[in-house]
């Protein structure tokens, strides 16, 4: 037999279990969801034959009988980006099948700004049940800072990992794999080796800095005769990036290849093209954008490391939402999403499935207008 053709598992429920042990109904639910009346080895042959059984209970359903709303208020940095939009299309993708017992309320938040503005809100009258952010890296200090528990809600991050106390669900590309494949696409590309030039927005970042480590790694072992000559800090000022890819490739006449590793690609291949030096370049991007779109065709780019942001949006979702419902943090509570690989051959496909995602959200009704958070 196939496995396509393999019947699903059946739905395991609260009267199964009950059957199985010989116990009431009441009795179950008392176990699984921790109320009091029921004696501590019940409980434990209750939880016991549920974990057996594969027991999942079905938190929306539960949310709706209890006629209990949730809201979940999702902060993500200011300003346009194809990355941002997507991930958002992750998480209401997630989202939609627990509406309307589930809210989300998608936030902005700007440079430097820190957790006060949560603290101050931490009273009686707060109105999330659960908090979500896309951290930069002043912001993981800050939840390294602060006692979380002073905010009364679950705090999940996502994008970035979370800091290691307190524990929190996170979901996350590590930045040290998406160097590594980068690396590793540069050493195919390039299989003669050459001089290679690494580029960043802030050379100061960890962020960068794991990025670095990965690429060079991956890099040297496919190549021995490939090397980092140049890291250019594209400091969101396009003049100044111009500037110093002129300087580069004056100084390189012979560069072989470029990783660039901020998602704002634009700028450096506009640059690159403009000096009449694209063409012999092998190209290595980070995400995808509607302006990358054309380069990829055209093999200007040879290619783009994803970080799948629908993905982390639906996985960062379900993580909240089941710590709101069980108050215990999930196991396991962090979780690390593998980036791949978009080239020409495989482009539209994945184009294809952000399109979907988009339209599929285009009129969710339990989606609150996006507002700005200072």
């Amino acid at each position: 037999m196939s496995r396509e053709s393999v019947p699903p598992r059946p739905t395991v429920g609260v009267r199964d279990i009950a059957r199985r042990l010989g116990v009431s109904v009441g009795t179950v639910d008392r176990a699984l969801h921790d109320k009091p009346g029921i004696k501590a080895e019940t409980r434990a042959r209750v939880l016991a034959e549920a974990k057996t059984l594969g027991y999942r209970p079905n938190l929306a359903a539960r949310d709706l009988v209890s006629r209990r709303q949730r809201q979940i208020s999702v902060y993500l940095p200011e300003g346009p980006s194809f990355f941002w939009d997507t991930l958002r299309d992750g998480l209401r993708e997630a989202a939609a099948p627990l509406a309307p017992s589930l809210r989300l309320v998608f936030r902005t938040y700007t440079p430097g700004w820190t957790l006060d503005g949560f603290l101050a809100r931490s009273g009686p009258d707060r109105v999330d049940s659960g908090l979500l952010v896309a951290p930069d890296e002043a912001m993981v200090t800050e939840l390294q800072r602060h006692d979380l528990r002073k905010l009364d809600v679950p705090v999940a991050c996502v994008a970035n990992d979370a800091p290691d106390s307190p524990p929190m669900p996170s979901v996350y590309v590590q930045p040290f794999t998406v160097g590594a494949l980068a690396g590793e696409l540069m050493g195919r590309f390039v299989p003669g080796g050459g001089p290679l030039a690494f580029v960043t927005a802030s050379a100061d970042s960890r962020t960068h800095l794991d990025q670095l480590r990965g690429f060079t790694s991956s890099l040297s072992m496919i190549s021995a005769r490939s090397r980092v000559v140049a890291i250019i800090e594209t400091r969101a000022d396009d003049r100044d990036t111009s500037r110093q890819l002129r300087d580069l490739l004056a100084a390189h006449p012979r560069l072989k290849g470029v990783y660039i590793s901020t998602s704002a690609a634009l700028p450096v291949l506009r640059a690159l093209g403009h000096v009449g030096k694209l063409a012999p370049l092998a190209v290595v991007a980070t995400d995808l954008s509607p302006e990358l779109i054309p380069w990829i065709r055209s093999g200007m780019v040879a290619a783009t490391v994803y970080q799948r942001p629908l993905t982390q949006g639906h996985m960062v979702l379900k993580l909240l939402h089941e710590y709101l419902q069980s108050k215990r943090l999930p196991t396991p509570h962090r979780q690390a999403v593998a980036p791949y690989a978009v080239m020409n051959s495989n482009l539209d496909l994945v184009l294809q499935r952000l399109a979907i995602a988009r339209d599929s959200t285009a009129s969710g009704d339990a989606l609150q207008a996006e507002k700005t958070y200072a």
